[in-house]
């Protein structure tokens, strides 16, 4: 199941993208800060979407 939704999220995240830079070129961050300030945009966008929840470790009723 983990497996399934870590691809589902590749998906999102692939979509999302093209949506903002289509076609299939090579993207550059660094030297072009449009793409970047596009690129921190998406990623708080995503963020809530694709973020992995916390699972307790060492919360549990059984910790010791």
């Amino acid at each position: 199941m983990l497996y399934v939704s870590h691809f589902n999220r590749i998906a999102v995240i692939r979509r999302e993208a093209a949506k903002i830079w289509p076609g299939n070129q090579k993207i550059y961050f660094k030297q072009n800060p449009a793409n970047n300030l596009k690129l921190e945009e998406l990623t708080e966008k995503l963020n809530e979407m694709c973020s992995v929840e916390e699972i307790g470790f060492g919360k549990g009723k059984w910790n010791i």
